[in-house]
C-alpha cells in the first residue's frame, strides 16, 4: 500500500489487476478524452509502462481501490514527462 484514506486504498498495480484495468481503459466514456481504443494488448502495454515505472523511479499511477468492495475504481498518482529534451 502506497497510501490510504477513509474510503480508497493506492497500491501499486501488478498483473492481476489486469480486468480490472482493462474494464477502466476500455470504457468509451472514461476513455473519451484519449480519443482511440485500447485493445487487450493496449491494457498490457499500460499496465507494464506502470510496472516498469515502479521500478526505475519509484512512483507512477497506482491503483484506486474502494476499501468497501475491494474494486479498482481508478488510478492515480506522478509520472515522468517529457518537457525540454529531458524528463519531468
Amino acid at each position: 500500500m502506497i497510501f490510504e484514506t477513509e474510503r480508497l486504498l493506492l497500491r501499486e498495480m501488478g498483473q492481476e489487476d489486469f480486468k480490472d484495468l482493462a474494464e477502466i481503459l476500455q470504457n468509451p466514456k472514461v476513455m473519451y478524452a484519449y480519443e482511440h481504443d485500447f485493445t487487450n494488448e493496449d491494457v498490457q502495454i499500460w499496465l507494464n509502462r506502470q510496472i516498469d515505472r515502479y521500478r526505475r523511479y519509484g512512483f507512477g499511477l497506482w491503483a484506486l481501490i474502494l476499501k468497501e468492495t475491494n474494486e479498482m475504481v481508478g488510478q492515480a498518482g506522478l509520472t515522468m514527462q517529457p518537457y525540454k529534451n529531458t524528463d519531468e
